[in-house]
């Protein structure tokens, strides 16, 4: 919000107020991820694409040399979406149980269902500290479906969160882990947004 070179390329240096807040980054992560999905064309690599081979145009770098960074920034962008996903729906759960059960909730839980714990999760922590987090929310996922077992079948939020878990996680070896490309994890039907469950993407 104080940085003049964001404000020069967004043509907003004579706002009075900068249009951006905490959750830009996020937002801005979810629409590439949502618009790569649904028309096949991934924004975010074409334009850094196109504006680093300008750039090394014009300070003569070697164009075979690549930083390791620039090749995970959009692997990290779909990672993150991910995981935000996941945490959504555990945490609709949860705060459905606080209001109707929340009794049967755990310490281990209860987090969940405080406004300010998305922001510690994915605002507060370090970049190292992303392969963690996704275990803790995995385990995390495995503790609420033995919690609930099959009474709350009926209920969105369940259907929900096993709807995503079935999207974007598999058990193998007795434990839970994210699938990866050779699983399967571009179903049309795929839930893409909870609070949009009908939401899908066409296959291009």
């Amino acid at each position: 919000m104080l940085d003049l070179h964001l404000q020069y390329a967004l043509h907003t240096t004579s706002f009075a107020e900068q249009p951006i807040s905490d959750k830009t980054l996020s937002r801005f992560r979810k629409r590439c991820y949502d618009y790569e999905t649904l028309h096949g064309v991934d924004l975010y690599h074409d334009c850094v694409k196109d504006l680093s081979g300008k750039i090394a145009k014009i300070m003569k770098l070697n164009g075979r040399i690549r930083r390791m960074d620039s090749v995970m920034i959009e692997s990290n962008i779909r990672f993150l979406s991910r995981m935000e996903l996941i945490y959504t729906c555990i945490s609709k759960l949860v705060v459905y149980l606080t209001k109707k059960q929340p009794d049967m909730l755990s310490e281990q839980l209860k987090h969940y269902a405080d406004p300010n714990d998305y922001n510690r999760i994915f605002y507060h922590q370090r970049n190292d500290d992303m392969e963690a987090i996704i275990q803790t929310l995995l385990t995390d996922s495995d503790v609420l479906l033995k919690l609930c077992k099959t009474d709350f079948e009926e209920v969105t939020e369940y259907q929900l969160f096993i709807r995503c878990l079935s999207d974007q996680t598999v058990v193998e070896n007795d434990k839970r882990r994210l699938k990866t490309r050779e699983d399967g994890t571009m179903n049309p039907s795929a839930l893409q947004n909870p609070s949009d469950p009908d939401a899908t993407y066409s296959l291009l």
